[in-house]
C-alpha cells in the first residue's frame, strides 16, 4: 500500500500560472454561481510574487494571494482549493501562509471579501463594513457583476506584533 502524496504549501511559480488561472476561473463568479471574481492570465502572471500553492504530488490543488493594499494592509485574495480537497486542510494551509507572511512583511491587518465568513472566522478573522477598504472596492468590486447586489461579507484579521510585550 502506498502512502498518499503529502500537502506541500510553497511559493507560486511560473509554472504554476496556468494552473493557478483554470482554478480560480473555474471557480469565478456566473450565472450559475461561483465565488470568485475572475483572473486573467496576465492578471495571476503579474502577480505570481504573491500568491502561494498547495501540491499533491505534482497537482496543484490549492492557491491564494496576499496582495498589499497600504500601508501595513493586505488582502487575502483569489483563495480557490480543488474541490475533491475542500475540507483536507488546503485553505487551511494557504491561509496560515498569508498569516506567517503577515507576521513576515510586519503587516497590521489582513483582510478578505469572501461568501464563506465561517471560513475565516477560524482563524479570528471579524465581520466589518466593505466600505473600510475603498481602494479594493475601487479597484476590484466596481467592476464586479455582482456589485450591485454584492453578497460578499468584509473581514479583518488584526496582526499581532510577536516582538510586542503588552504583557
Amino acid at each position: 500500500m502506498t502512502a498518499p502524496p503529502i500537502l506541500r504549501v510553497e511559493r507560486a511559480t511560473a509554472v504554476d500560472i496556468d494552473a493557478i488561472t483554470a482554478l480560480i476561473n473555474s471557480m469565478a463568479f456566473s450565472k450559475d454561481g461561483g465565488d470568485l471574481l475572475p483572473r486573467s492570465r496576465d492578471s495571476v502572471a503579474n502577480a505570481i510574487p504573491d500568491f502561494y500553492a498547495v501540491h499533491e504530488g505534482s497537482e496543484l490543488v490549492g492557491c491564494v494571494a496576499i496582495q498589499n493594499m497600504g500601508s501595513k494592509l493586505a488582502e487575502v485574495r483569489s483563495l480557490a482549493v480543488v474541490p475533491g480537497m475542500q475540507g483536507r486542510g488546503v485553505g487551511r494551509l494557504l491561509v496560515d501562509a498569508c498569516i506567517e507572511e503577515a507576521h513576515e512583511r510586519g503587516l497590521n491587518t489582513l483582510f478578505a471579501l469572501t461568501r464563506k465568513p465561517v471560513f475565516f472566522e477560524r482563524f479570528g478573522f471579524h465581520e466589518v463594513e466593505v466600505v473600510n477598504f475603498p481602494k479594493k472596492v475601487w479597484q476590484d468590486c466596481y467592476v464586479c457583476p455582482r456589485f450591485i447586489e454584492c453578497d460578499e461579507v468584509a473581514l479583518v484579521l488584526e496582526i499581532e506584533d510577536p516582538d510586542d510585550d503588552a504583557y
